[in-house]
Formats: structure tokens, C-alpha cells, sequence
């Protein structure tokens, strides 16, 4: 009976029968998942590019679209911990970088970007996409560049400044629009902000791609780290966590706001916001200085207190 059974670590040797319905799983239809590798063979073999091979013979689906919470386990959890354990080192140093350094660094990263063939397959319109995030520096640079005299009685000075949240999630799925990702990690940076980027296996290889073409300027490897689905759970209890920037065409949005409401502690933004100002305003907090001059007779220098030592 033994020799009867079949060796799967030799493999199977089979012949096709032509049925056209070994793919056949739910009734009439199924899927067969490709891994990167596969779409680059077949799009080589078609003569076609990558994106004209995806849209032309498939449906983008997710491979691990199960719920998250069902396959996070403890070594998700560890390394979930091992993320935050990161990121929480270099918020400080980060958020310390002077605003140019930050922006400079992130303009680097695009210009890098635009030369990685998979990311521009991958992409709709690339060359859009890192437009519009040179051109959301701009509105960061603007933005952040120095406080707002705001307006007040005589006597008293008040200011506007913007300081980072501190470690954000940066989710992408299938149903996230890559555009809006990457202005979310772009925005993210530029305000200061460290990334964790959650994403699924479709969004891995390019979030691997933003990752290490951001090391290659210079910047800690933990300002921008790369997590999939399985640590999705453990990153949104952590306790360091400021919030979760994700695309509201995504069906997980609404897992990932449920998850957050149900957590100890502050509560913490869904960002969905789109682009611009939005975005920006979403990303960082607000903080106000006010200083009454009266006393000094307008000259605020009068009030300024002095080490003896």
C-alpha cells in the first residue's frame, strides 16, 4: 500500500487531460494566485510589460486576504514588537532633522524611485504619482517652514507651529490606490514622522523598494520599515502607535478603525484624508505658543530667564 501512495517531495508527474477546469474551485469559477516571479515570466513570454500582461489576463486580488486577525500569531506579535521597538528609537533623532534635511532626503527617494522598473510596472502613471508628490513637498515646505503669527490684543504674542504624531501605520492592499500610498508615506516622512508600511503581498516588493531606496539617502533604516498583514493586529494594540494612514476605498478601513476603537488608552486617528493641505493637516498636531509682553513694556528679551550657574 506504501509504494502505492504518492511522493510529493519528488513532485507529480501528470499529463493535462485539456478539461479547462483545473483552476475550477467554487462552482464555475477559482483563481490560480501568480507570484511576482510568475507575472514577470508570463509578461516576458506575451511580449507585453508588466502592467499591459495584468490588465489585459488578470484580476488583482490579495493571496492573504483572510482577516488578519485570524492568521496573527506570536512571532507576528514579536516581530510586530521588534518594529515599534525600532521606530520608537529613531523618532526623536527624526523628528530633531531639520525640515530641509527631511524634505531633501525624501526628494532623493523619488528621484531613486523613478529609475525601479517593478515600480514603474507596478504603477498606473508613475511619472503622475511622483509629480504629485513633489508637488505635495512643496505644500509641507510652505506649510512647516516656519510658525504662523496669529492675531492678538496688544501685548501678547501668539504662534502656530506643527509637530509630527510620531510612529504611523502606512496600509496598502489590493483595493488601495498606490498614488495615495505614496503621497501617505511621502507626507508621513516629510512631517517628520516615522513609518511602519503594512501591506500586503502585492504592494511588498515596491514597499521594500521605497524602503531601501530611502536607506541609500543616508536615512536610518528605521525611519520607514516594511511590515505585511500578519503583524497588522500587533501594530495597532502597541501602545506607541500615533495612528493609521489607509486609503477609504479599502475594505479594511473599517477593520482597522474597529480595532483601534477597541483599544486602551488615547484614541487614535484613521487618516483617510486625500491630498495637500489634508493630508498634512491630518499628519501633524497643532502646538501654540502665547506670550503676554506687557510686562516688558513690548520687549519680550526682559523676560528672558537666566542661568545663574
Amino acid at each position: 500500500m506504501q509504494d502505492d501512495l504518492i511522493n510529493f517531495n519528488k513532485g507529480i508527474r501528470f499529463e493535462c487531460q485539456g478539461s479547462g477546469k483545473c483552476c475550477v474551485s467554487r462552482g464555475s469559477y477559482g483563481f490560480v494566485y501568480l507570484s511576482n516571479i510568475d507575472l514577470r515570466r508570463f509578461s516576458k513570454y506575451f511580449n507585453l510589460s508588466l502592467k499591459e500582461f495584468k490588465k489585459k489576463y488578470c484580476q488583482i486580488t490579495d493571496a492573504d486576504a483572510i482577516d488578519p486577525a485570524l492568521v496573527s500569531d506570536d512571532k507576528a506579535s514579536a516581530e510586530a514588537q521588534h518594529f515599534m521597538t525600532q521606530a520608537h528609537e529613531v523618532e526623536a533623532m527624526w523628528r530633531l532633522t531639520s525640515l530641509n534635511d527631511r524634505i531633501s532626503m525624501v526628494r532623493q527617494l523619488l528621484a531613486k524611485i523613478s529609475t525601479v522598473d517593478s515600480v514603474d510596472e507596478f504603477a498606473d502613471d508613475l511619472n503622475h504619482t511622483l509629480a504629485a508628490a513633489r508637488d505635495q513637498l512643496i505644500h509641507i515646505e510652505k506649510r512647516l517652514s516656519k510658525p504662523l503669527e496669529l492675531p492678538g490684543p496688544t501685548g501678547e504674542y501668539n504662534a502656530l507651529s506643527y509637530e509630527p504624531r510620531g510612529t504611523l501605520i502606512c496600509f496598502a492592499d489590493k483595493d488601495v490606490n498606490f498614488e495615495y500610498w505614496t503621497l501617505s508615506i511621502v507626507t508621513a516622512l516629510a512631517t517628520g514622522n516615522v513609518v511602519v508600511a503594512v501591506v500586503s503581498d502585492i504592494f511588498y516588493p515596491e514597499a521594500l523598494a521605497f524602503r531601501d531606496k530611502l536607506v541609500a539617502t543616508g536615512t536610518n533604516e528605521a525611519v520607514l520599515q516594511v511590515a505585511n498583514l500578519r503583524h497588522l493586529d500587533a501594530l495597532l494594540q502597541h501602545e506607541d502607535l500615533a495612528g493609521v494612514v489607509v486609503d477609504s476605498n479599502t475594505d479594511r478601513s473599517a477593520y482597522i478603525a474597529a480595532m483601534l476603537a477597541d483599544r486602551s488608552g488615547a484614541i487614535l486617528p484613521v487618516i483617510t484624508a486625500e491630498y495637500n493641505d489634508n493630508l498634512i493637516q491630518r499628519l501633524v498636531t497643532e502646538k501654540t505658543i502665547s506670550i503676554d509682553t506687557t510686562a516688558s513694556g513690548g520687549n519680550t528679551s526682559l523676560m528672558t530667564l537666566v542661568d545663574d550657574e
